[in-house]
C-alpha cells in the first residue's frame, strides 16, 4: 500500500501501516470464503483460476450493490458470515452495472484519481462491513458523507501527515 493510499486509511480511521503485498494462489482462491477484487478483468482472473469460487469472488463495487440490497429480514439472525456471502451471491443479478464496476488504481497518478478511488470503493466497503460485520448504520453513514466529499477527506489526510511529521 503506497503512501498516499495508507494516510486516506488513516484519515478514515484504518491503519495500513502493516499491509503486505502477497501474490494471490490458486490455493488461496480456493480456500477464501471471500474474494474481493478491484476490477472485472480480477473478477474474470479469479474465477477462470478457479472455477468453484464463483459465489465468493466479488468486485468490491459489486459486493457494495449486492450488500445494499439486503435488509435484517433477509439475512436472518444469521451470525455465519458464509451465510451473509451466498446472500450477496444471491443478490448480485439484481443490482446491475457490471460496467461500472472497476475501481480505479491511482498509484502514480495524482490527486484525482485518489479522489476517484475513494468515492468508488469507500462507500461499498462500508455497505459490506454493515452486512458482514454489523458495522452500526451511523459509522456507515460516516463513511459514505466522508467517501462524498473525497477531496476533504484527502486534504484532511495530508494534513494528518504533516501534523506527524
Amino acid at each position: 500500500m503506497g503512501t498516499r493510499a495508507q494516510m486516506i486509511a488513516r484519515a478514515l480511521g484504518g491503519d495500513g501501516s502493516m499491509h503486505r503485498a502477497t501474490q494471490i494462489t490458486d490455493e488461496m482462491l480456493q480456500e477464501a470464503d471471500l474474494v474481493l477484487v478491484a476490477t472485472r478483468k480480477h473478477l474474470e482472473s479469479a474465477i477462470g483460476r478457479v472455477p468453484s469460487g464463483l459465489r465468493r469472488t466479488f468486485t468490491i463495487r459489486e459486493s457494495g450493490r449486492a450488500a445494499r440490497t439486503l435488509t435484517p429480514d433477509a439475512l436472518g439472525s444469521t451470525d455465519d458470515l458464509r451465510a451473509v456471502v451466498a446472500h450477496l451471491a444471491e443478490a448480485r443479478g439484481a443490482t446491475g452495472a457490471p460496467a461500472a464496476d472497476d475501481v480505479i488504481d491511482p498509484e502514480g497518478q495524482g490527486d484525482d484519481a485518489y479522489l476517484q478511488m475513494i468515492s468508488e470503493e469507500v462507500p461499498p466497503l462500508a455497505q459490506l462491513a454493515h452486512v458482514l460485520f454489523g458495522m452500526p448504520r451511523p459509522d456507515v453513514d460516516a463513511y459514505l458523507k466522508a467517501s462524498a466529499n473525497p477531496t476533504t477527506l484527502l486534504a484532511d489526510a495530508s494534513r494528518m501527515t504533516t501534523l506527524d511529521e
